[in-house]
């Protein structure tokens, strides 16, 4: 018998969800948000009840969700809060799933890649004391620092992502059986493959490696065939003018942009 599986979270979930569902449904029942009457961060396999169109309208669908979780057999969330106690991750997970695999996932932040405005901003403050420099502006003042100038200015920003994706982890951490923490891999890795598009956007190998250890949970043969098919909200590349590559190619020249 297919196993029922409710994600919920944003559009991280929303990946893994589709993903399942496209590749794994003779195994899994992935459930649908829009059988509640919600809208969905990139596919509708996974509940963003923190949408900002769901929020103002929680209270009227709430009851709907919590009748979901009755019915599923695995629990797959991140840590989401919200006015309505009964939405809250940890209200779900005491009530519906202590006696079921629940597993929670991360939510990190990565701002180290100067791709995208969050990530310009942070640059920006390190270098200026200001936030709202342009992505020419951020990259015309690296060009004028030497090389390991420019290495302190990339580790300081790094520093202050993994610190917060450190307190990210440690809130309500006591609670939760099982959680994968991507913390460890991201430090690992990020010199090496580009992992994120966007400060809350992961490509592919993150959501590789994610998958990977979901799996070791669900105790299930993964098909590493079947893993290449992720696909997520941001593509590589898609935002990258000259100045960006070259800057990979100077700083993180072992990251493959293609």
């Amino acid at each position: 018998m297919k196993k029922k599986i409710l994600l919920y979270g944003n559009c991280h979930l929303s990946v893994i969800g589709k993903w399942l569902h496209e590749n794994y449904s003779e195994r899994f029942d992935v459930i649908d948000s829009k059988e509640c009457g919600i809208n969905f961060f990139y596919s509708s396999k996974a509940f963003g009840v923190q949408h900002k169109d769901n929020i103002p309208r929680q209270k009227y669908f709430y009851k709907r969700i919590l009748k979901k979780a009755e019915e599923a057999d695995i629990f797959l969330f991140q840590d989401v809060t919200s006015s309505i106690d009964e939405l809250k991750s940890e209200y779900l997970y005491t009530n519906y799933f202590l006696k079921k695999l629940s597993i929670r996932l991360p939510n990190p932040r990565f701002l180290a890649y100067p791709i995208c405005d969050r990530s310009i901003g942070e640059y920006s403050k390190t270098m200026s004391d200001l936030d709202h420099l342009s992505q020419e502006q951020v990259f015309n003042l690296l060009d004028k620092k030497n090389k390991e100038e420019v290495w302190g200015i990339i580790n300081s920003v790094f520093e202050r992502c993994m610190k917060e994706n450190t307190n990210r982890n440690k809130f309500n951490f006591e609670i939760y059986k099982n959680k994968i923490d991507m913390n460890k891999f991201i430090e690992e890795k990020w010199k090496e493959k580009l992992l994120f598009a966007q400060w809350n956007h992961p490509l592919g190998d993150y959501f590789f490696e994610l998958v990977k250890n979901l799996f070791i949970y669900f105790e299930e043969e993964l098909d590493h065939i079947k893993l290449k098919n992720i696909t997520y909200p941001t593509r590589r590349y898609s935002f990258f003018d000259e100045k960006t590559v070259l800057f990979f190619r100077k700083y993180l020249p072992k990251v493959n942009l293609s």
